[in-house]
C-alpha cells in the first residue's frame, strides 16, 4: 500500500511533544514482517525500529498502531456497553463507534478471530442487508448466517435465519457458543415489512481479536452511500433547504418514521429491527 506524506511525516516526527495521538489501525493484526506489536516493547530490540517498520496491508507504521512504541495511546478500547445495529440499521461496535449502514449486500458482523481463514474461524456471523423501502436509508437485515468451530462443538454445522420465517426453538433465545451468546428475533415495521433482530454479548470477554462491523473492523465503506444514493440524498438536502428558505403558505402535516429501539436484555419485544452485541 502506498504511503501518504502524512503517514511518512508522522512516523519520522512522532505525534509531537504536547500529546500522544491515538493509535490507529488494528493492533492485533499488525505485521511488518518481523512479528506483532508485542515485538516493539521498550525492552525489545525491535523497539528502535518503530518508525521504520511498515505494515503494507494496513498502511501504517508500527509507531502509529502499536502503543508499545510509546508514541501513541491505545485510545479506543473494548467496552462493556451494548454494541449494536438497530433500525435501518444504525450500528455501534465494540469500540463504541456509531455509524449508519448505508449499503445493501452481505456484511460480516462478527468474525472471531479477526482476519482468519474459514477453517480457523471460531465464530462468524454474516448478515444480508436489503433495501426494503423507497429511501436509500431503508436498509434492514433480512438474513443471518452463523458458522464456526464453536457451533460445531455445540453439535451444529451452521445456523440460518430469514426474515418472516419463524423458528420457535431458536428465535428470541440466547444461544451459547464458546464464551459468546447470540440471539435472533423477528421484527416488523409499522407498515408490516419484516426483518431480523440480532444480538450478541460477551464479545469483549473473548481472548481473541474480534473482527466484523460489530467488532474492530473498519466501517468506512459500509457507512458511505453508493454514488446513486448519495446523489439522491444530496437532492433531498437541497429540497429541504429550499423549503426552509421558502416555506409554503398552506400548513403541511408530516409524520416521522418510527425510530428503532434496542430491547433490554430481558425483553422479548421484536417489533423493532435490532442487531446488537452485548459485551
Amino acid at each position: 500500500m502506498e504511503q501518504t506524506m502524512e503517514q511518512t511525516m508522522w512516523a519520522l516526527q512522532g505525534p509531537g511533544p504536547d500529546a500522544k495521538k491515538s493509535c490507529v489501525g488494528s493492533k492485533h493484526s499488525f505485521d511488518a514482517g518481523f512479528g506483532g506489536c508485542e515485538k516493539y516493547k521498550p525492552d525489545h530490540r525491535m523497539h528502535q525500529f518503530c518508525s521504520r517498520d511498515f505494515d503494507e496491508k494496513q498502511g501504517y507504521y508500527a509507531v502509529q498502531v502499536c502503543d508499545e512504541c510509546k508514541l501513541c495511546s491505545a485510545g479506543a478500547k473494548r467496552t462493556n456497553h451494548v454494541v449494536k445495529s438497530y433500525g435501518d440499521p444504525h450500528m455501534q461496535n465494540i469500540l463504541g463507534q456509531r455509524f449508519d449502514l448505508m449499503r445493501p449486500g452481505d456484511h460480516t458482523l462478527v468474525q472471531i478471530p479477526a482476519h482468519r481463514h474459514y477453517r480457523e474461524t471460531l465464530l462468524r456471523v454474516v448478515a444480508q442487508v436489503s433495501r426494503v423501502g423507497a429511501s436509500c436509508q431503508d436498509m434492514y437485515i433480512m438474513k443471518v448466517n452463523v458458522t464456526g468451530a464453536w457451533l460445531e462443538k455445540a453439535g451444529r454445522r451452521h445456523l440460518h435465519f430469514a426474515a418472516g420465517v419463524a423458528q420457535p426453538k431458536l428465535e428470541s433465545k440466547w444461544l451459547h457458543f464458546g464464551p459468546v451468546d447470540l440471539k435472533v428475533a423477528q421484527g416488523k415495521t409499522r407498515d408490516d415489512k419484516v426483518y431480523l433482530n440480532f444480538l450478541v454479548r460477551n464479545l469483549a470477554k473473548t481472548s481473541f481479536p474480534v473482527g466484523g462491523l460489530l467488532g474492530e473492523d473498519s466501517h468506512e465503506v459500509e457507512s458511505t452511500p453508493t454514488e446513486g444514493c448519495h446523489r439522491s440524498l444530496s437532492l433531498l438536502e437541497v429540497s429541504a433547504s429550499s423549503l426552509e428558505a421558502h416555506p409554503p403558505s398552506a400548513s403541511v402535516e408530516a409524520t416521522a418514521s418510527p425510530e428503532a429501539q434496542l430491547p433490554s436484555e430481558g425483553e422479548e419485544e421484536t417489533t423493532h429491527s435490532v442487531a446488537a452485541a452485548l459485551s
